[in-house]
């Protein structure tokens, strides 16, 4: 379990990169808790992981998706596939589905630099104390990933059980409840209570 020195209380802070999440037009996005971390309060493993409704939604989803997307014809990522938009701009994936013949090297040790076709994200671990709002980083992001060619963003959001989903042949940003039904592709979509429901959840 690694701890950081307590900073000193002068001068220029140094912040290792392990606690930037994700990277947007050059600026960082710590983990929520870094400042926890740099103080020695907690430890950089407490912050990292994914709580355990997170995961466990992230699993569910994905593991639906493996399932019931048409045969062999996407890859189904996560565990925060990262993402290579342009310098300065990394981000992660919960869940990314990308066609098989548009995946250029899936042995590949490098971050994913095509567009996945689907994007799917369950909440954040993003710090907001200061800097961008939590809506702002939603936004952003969301924008982000249609301009750089992917198709759908999906977004499920834990504290008000809302979907938001974001597509780049459509202007206009849909939002709706767990109860509500989420097409992911073609032939294949979800209603997110309905798979708690049936998961022994809810």
């Amino acid at each position: 379990m690694e701890k950081l020195n307590k900073p000193a209380a002068t001068g220029t802070l140094m912040i290792p990169k392990m606690l930037v999440l994700e990277e947007m037009d050059g600026q960082p996005i710590y983990y929520r808790g870094y400042r926890d971390v740099l103080n020695g309060e907690k430890t950089i493993e407490e912050i990292m992981g994914s709580s355990i409704y997170q995961a466990y939604l992230v699993n569910l989803i994905a593991t639906y998706l493996t399932i019931n997307l048409p045969k062999r014809k996407f890859w189904v990522l996560s565990n925060e596939a990262g993402l290579h938009l342009r310098r300065g701009n990394n981000l992660n994936n919960d869940i990314a589905l990308i066609r098989r013949e548009r995946m250029p090297n899936l042995f590949s040790d490098q971050y994913l630099d095509v567009p996945p076709d689907i994007a799917i994200e369950v909440d954040t671990k993003a710090d907001f104390s200061e800097g961008m709002s939590e809506s702002e980083y939603y936004q952003k992001k969301t924008r982000k990933l249609l301009d750089f060619g992917v198709e759908k963003v999906i977004w499920i959001y834990t504290k008000n059980q809302q979907i938001q989903i974001a597509e780049r042949s459509n202007p206009t940003w849909h939002l709706t409840n767990w109860a509500g039904e989420v097409a992911v592709t073609e032939g294949c979509s979800f209603i997110l209570n309905t798979l708690l429901a049936d998961d022994g959840a809810i």
